[in-house]
């Protein structure tokens, strides 16, 4: 087998790319071929939509998607926060959940991290999540968000000696909390979901 280089998996997506491209697909079922093949992110683990290779070579499919002019995985808080969040943190119940459908843009998420007196500033921040019997309760303020208007979810970072720092809170519309614990660093991840 040969070495795994910047070059060799250039021409290999490039060449899927030629391959499959078609530009009256649909942008969903498109993304839905990238996903399936793994080229959507090719860092991530086969298991969970990617090719399992070095964390370098999203950047390599990122250029072939410029420079081919084609849709590439959508962009913003879903991409960058949220499912990077969930694919280390989040249960395989939640991953299956809610990571094909961030991949390929039929979840939109919005942020929710700025606080009256924090700002953006994520060490900051005040809001707090508190254990009611099988619940969390989230105390605090937001103060803006970022493309909340257009979002199906939202990623809420809280910070509370009862609830881990760091742990993601994830609402949307009636809201059901799956809470998973990481048991190597003792971090539990809280995520709230649609129905």
């Amino acid at each position: 087998m040969s070495a795994i280089t910047q070059e060799s998996i250039r021409k290999e997506f490039s060449a899927w790319v030629d391959a499959h491209w078609d530009e009256e697909i649909g942008i969903v079922a498109w993304r839905d071929l990238l996903v399936a093949s793994g080229w959507a992110v090719p860092s991530w683990p086969e298991r969970w939509f990617g090719k399992g290779l070095p964390v370098w070579a999203d950047q390599v499919v990122a250029g072939v998607i410029r420079e081919k002019g084609v849709v590439g995985p959508p962009i913003g808080g879903g991409m960058n926060l949220a499912a990077p969040t969930i694919l280390v943190h989040g249960s395989d119940e939640v991953k299956e959940k809610f990571l094909r459908p961030t991949l390929v843009g039929e979840v939109k998420w919005c942020q929710l991290f700025s606080e009256p007196g924090a700002g953006s500033d994520l060490a900051s921040l005040s809001a707090s999540a508190v254990r009611d019997g099988d619940e969390w309760v989230v105390n605090g303020q937001k103060v803006w968000n970022t493309s909340a208007q257009y979002a199906d979810l939202a990623e809420n970072y809280e910070t509370d000696a009862t609830y881990a720092p760091g742990t993601v809170v994830v609402f949307g519309g009636e809201a059901e909390i799956t809470i998973s614990k990481d048991v190597a660093d003792e971090r539990v991840a809280g995520v709230i979901s649609t129905q």
